[in-house]
Formats: structure tokens, C-alpha cells, sequence
């Protein structure tokens, strides 16, 4: 169903990646619609030049608000490359101070395991750069959901920042477990 056959103000999309949607008509008039008849989205991006081309194309659309992120699937694998694009990450939120970061966290599945000590690194810079000052953080998180809990317990955000597990899909004992830390969680495909 598309956003123009939805027509409710009361909806408002949680976690999606609008800015995939830039480059061509479609993508630009399903933006509007988005923009025409939700009560709003939250627009996370995958990498923190992603959040400054989301951020700009964005500025007409009040009601989606864009998020600085770094997906755990486009950490560097390089370290000199990682630095760069954590300074890039740290700039951002400098620079604008957004409200909403994400989508970030950790990816232990087979195809991203062997990145796995970048993705930590990188996570634990994201969580002590926005200091408890974010609105929201969504978090992706593969077989992961422990680590992520003891880097978001080591820099106290449960409880501060509203910390949400986006798709969470860890075990009963870990939504339990995220539940106890003061995190929330979102399911869906």
C-alpha cells in the first residue's frame, strides 16, 4: 500500500531509508507522499555522507526527520578508513547536532563476522559521541544483541536515549534482558 492510499496523520514510520529513494521521480514522489499523508518518518542513513545528502534533500519535508548513521554493514574494514569515517561521523554530529541516530549497531552474521571488531569499535565511538543527547537511536543488531546491551550499559544510554533494537530478532531471554535495560524493540520485515 502506498502512503496516498493511506491518508491517516496518524501514522508515523518508525525506521526506513528514504534517502535510497533519491535519484529518480518515483523515488522523489513517493517522498511526498510519505511527507503529504504520514504523520512522519524517521529516515535513518547508512553512512555519515549519507546523512548529509539526507539532511539536504530532507529540508523541505518538515515532518522527516533524518538520522546519522553508520550501519554495521558499511564499517570500514580498512582502520585508516574507519577513522576517517568515525571523524566524519563526529563532525556531523558536531556540526548539527541531530536528534536521531541511527541506524547503527553490530552485524555477527556470517557475512559480516569477520568485521566484527571494526563494528565494535565504530559502535562504541557512536555511543560515547552522542553522550545521551539523542532523541532516538536505532539500532540493528545480528546475533549481537548482548554485546550491544553491554556497550549501551558501559556508556549508560538505556534510560537516557531511547534505545530501540530495529527487527529485534535475539532470543526470548535477550528481549527480556533489553526490556530490563530500559531498551525497546521494533519487529517487521
Amino acid at each position: 500500500m502506498r502512503p496516498d492510499e493511506i491518508k491517516n496523520r496518524n501514522i508515523f514510520d518508525a525506521h526506513c531509508h528514504l534517502d535510497f529513494c533519491l535519484g529518480s521521480k518515483e523515488g522523489l514522489s513517493f517522498i511526498k507522499d510519505i511527507s503529504d499523508n504520514l504523520e512522519g518518518a524517521y529516515s535513518f542513513t547508512c553512512t555519515p555522507s549519507d546523512y548529509l545528502v539526507a539532511k539536504a534533500a530532507f529540508e523541505p519535508f518538515s515532518n522527516i526527520c533524518v538520522g546519522l548513521g553508520l550501519h554495521p554493514w558499511y564499517v570500514p574494514e580498512d582502520k585508516k578508513e574507519l577513522i576517517e569515517c568515525l571523524e566524519m561521523f563526529k563532525d556531523g554530529y558536531r556540526t548539527y547536532k541531530p536528534l536521531h541516530i541511527g541506524e547503527v549497531g553490530l552485524d555477527f552474521s556470517a557475512k559480516h563476522i569477520s568485521n566484527a571488531q571494526n563494528q565494535i569499535y565504530a559502535f562504541e565511538a557512536i555511543c560515547k559521541t552522542i553522550d545521551k543527547k539523542a532523541d532516538v537511536l536505532s539500532i540493528h543488531a545480528v546475533l549481537s544483541v548482548e554485546e550491544i546491551l553491554a556497550i549501551l550499559k558501559k556508556f549508560d544510554l538505556p534510560g537516557n536515549v531511547p534505545c530501540v533494537f530495529h527487527r529485534f530478532g535475539g532470543s526470548p531471554q535477550q528481549l527480556r534482558e533489553a526490556f530490563a535495560a530500559g531498551c525497546y524493540v521494533s519487529w517487521g520485515s
